[in-house]
């Protein structure tokens, strides 16, 4: 099995004060996590006065006398979080926070990092924090936890002993993701009408509003998601990736690879690069994190990647998965999508 791009060089119980408070039920949420803060959100219902409890997408209810107020967060769930008014005390990737492009533009004054590569969250660091939660992902293809390698159940282990993981699911559209993270945000004391919030929630919604217009007025454009090493290109299949998922349901025409080239755990298929041209597309959507051969790369590399009409005509754009979390940050890569498209040419008979 060659190398998979999305392995994401990407993707309880707690010391003495919380050490009976956190409480994980075999009941597993479909879907979402929900929220019940201070019994006010839809959630487990029944919470005493104060209390707060969150259904974790990845293992049942975390229960805890009071709101937590100190978060350590992997950057995209941080990166969802931040605007929104709440910043975690550390956090942890797959690269420094200042070069995360989750996190870029966020103010990260007196923030910790408590890793920088993806499989090495500090446990020590979390320790030194003293948090009351922490925060990331959870992909259910792999049935992993965001910036953990799929066997380092000890790690986990490690962490859930000092700290609840409260986990987001990452699986499904990213639109829905994103409201989970706002309902997980505001049962932290975010205040949703904040005059920033409400300005980000309304760019993001006239930010689909223009890209849905775009794709119906231009309905014979195609999209081709991907991503490359020095031995193979892969296209990814859209049904695995929340963004793409949304792109789909909002009328984009993404082109997936043979479903027989798929590689497990499903995120993409893959072919050499001499085949690239199996799948033409007017506009490539590639991939921009640091572990993935760049662009500039294969123009220098691949002779096959530089005859494609969309590299031809310069119609690539850059794709940072797992990035879209907030409502701001997937306005701006929303609005680079909706320009590119608005500016193509027809390439593809």
């Amino acid at each position: 099995m060659p190398w998979s791009p999305h392995a994401r060089t990407r993707p309880a119980r707690r010391r003495s004060r919380l050490a009976a408070a956190v409480l994980l039920t075999g009941a597993l949420a479909a879907g979402c996590g929900a929220i019940d803060a201070a019994g006010e959100a839809a959630g487990a219902g029944g919470a005493e006065e104060g209390a707060w409890t969150y259904q974790d997408a990845r293992a049942g209810e975390i229960s805890l006398p009071a709101r937590p107020e100190r978060i350590v967060a992997h950057a995209s769930a941080a990166a969802a979080l931040i605007p929104l008014g709440i910043t975690p005390v550390g956090i942890y990737g797959d690269t420094p926070m200042e070069e995360n492009p989750a996190l870029e533009g966020y103010d990260l004054t007196g923030v910790t990092s408590v890793g920088e590569v993806w499989g090495e969250v500090s446990v020590e660091g979390i320790a030194e924090l003293d948090p009351d939660l922490f925060v990331t992902g959870y992909f259910p293809l792999e049935e992993q936890l965001g910036g953990f390698e799929a066997d380092d159940d000890a790690r986990v282990q490690a962490i859930e002993s000092q700290v609840p993981i409260a986990s987001v699911e990452m699986g499904q559209a990213a639109s829905a993701t994103i409201d989970d993270f706002v309902a997980l945000a505001e049962s932290l004391g975010a205040d949703l009408d904040a005059p920033r919030v409400a300005e980000a929630r309304a760019a993001y919604q006239a930010a689909v509003a223009e890209f849905q217009e775009v794709v119906a007025d231009r309905p014979e454009l195609s999209v081709v998601a991907t991503s490359a090493n020095d031995q193979y290109y892969y296209v990814a299949h859209p049904p695995a990736f929340p963004e793409l998922q949304d792109y789909q349901e909002w009328g984009l025409d993404l082109v997936g690879p043979d479903p027989e080239s798929l590689e497990d755990p499903g995120y993409f298929g893959y072919v050499s690069h001499e085949l690239i041209d199996e799948y033409p597309a007017d506009i490539i959507y590639y991939d921009g994190r640091d572990f993935a051969t760049s662009a500039e790369e294969l123009d220098e590399s691949q002779p096959a990647w530089r005859s494609l009409a969309a590299v031809e005509n310069d119609q690539v754009v850059t794709w940072y998965t797992d990035t879209f979390t907030s409502w701001e940050r997937y306005a701006e890569y929303l609005t680079t999508l909706t320009d590119a498209l608005r500016d193509a040419d027809d390439l593809v008979p």
